[in-house]
């Protein structure tokens, strides 16, 4: 993540946090247990973010018990005639060792934590081209291990100051390789200007827009729209890559069409990777 870049959850008593749509969850710091990271789903349930303490460790196995000294030998008999001298005493066998001490138990491990991880390209591109209005920008992801995904974020920057913009995020099934179903997407109500409103434009940054969306492992599809003035701002990539567009006007964020005009929407493979990432934690 950037220098500077955090996510923020508002600390709330779970009574004043509503229930989600379904398919959704709701993250904040729960203030009936001491600020703990906590989410609502979208049943109503409230579930802990941190998991349960690990088990202690079995107790080590008993050393064996060390081995019995053998005895010590006899004495001679003495000669026969006068009356012998008695043997001397054997000595005394050695003690035998001390058996080794069992080895420690291992350390139950500890609870489960939270793990934060970007998919998607990930980098900063080394060049940038003025993003088309009303399209769609968008690249296949592969989820290893379920999460939530949090943002979609673009790495962008304002073309000329004053220029605003409504920055909408949208996540889809894979199919074959393409985008098909739409599952998630935000599409602002209002314009915003995500930089600067006079003078010189603003400085490039990652520009994240929010989802929230719960997805099993698999493939995925996340793309951004910029809409409202066209071509305000700058989108960055690199090549070597297989990124998609569509040109979808003032309509949703469908792929296969028709929409409701009948316009059906044609996908567009390039040879770039555009730098686009979703933030998830699992």
């Amino acid at each position: 993540m950037p220098e500077g870049s955090q996510i923020k959850m508002r600390q709330a008593a779970e009574a004043d946090i509503s229930t989600p749509s379904s398919g959704q969850t709701t993250l904040f710091m729960d203030s009936d247990h001491s600020g703990a990271p906590y989410y609502k789903d979208s049943g109503g349930a409230f579930h802990a973010l941190a998991g349960a303490a690990g088990a202690t460790g079995a107790t080590g196995a008993t050393g064996a018990t060390g081995g019995t000294g053998t005895n010590g030998t006899n004495g001679a008999t003495g000669a026969t005639g006068g009356t012998g001298a008695t043997g001397a005493t054997g000595t005394a066998g050695a003690t035998g060792a001390t058996g080794p001490t069992g080895a420690t138990g291992a350390t139950g491990g500890g609870g489960g934590g939270v793990t934060q991880a970007y998919v998607g390209y990930n980098t900063i591109g080394g060049t940038s081209f003025a993003a088309t209005n009303e399209r769609i920008y968008a690249k296949k992801i592969t989820i290893a291990t379920a999460c939530q995904l949090l943002t979609v974020e673009a790495y962008v920057k304002q073309n000329t100051a004053a220029n605003a913009w409504r920055p909408e995020a949208a996540v889809w099934t894979d199919s074959g390789g393409k985008p098909k179903l739409l599952m998630a997407y935000v599409s602002p109500a209002n314009t915003i200007n995500p930089y600067r409103v006079s003078g010189t434009a603003g400085d490039a940054r990652w520009l994240a827009t929010p989802i929230g969306i719960y997805l099993p492992a698999g493939d995925y599809w996340i793309g951004i729209k910029t809409a409202v003035q066209g071509n305000v701002c700058n989108l960055y990539k690199d090549g070597s890559g297989t990124d998609v567009f569509w040109d979808a006007g003032g309509n949703a964020f469908v792929t296969d069409g028709p929409d409701t005009s009948g316009t059906v929407y044609t996908l567009n493979v390039t040879t770039d990777k555009y730098s686009i990432r979703a933030n998830t934690i699992s």
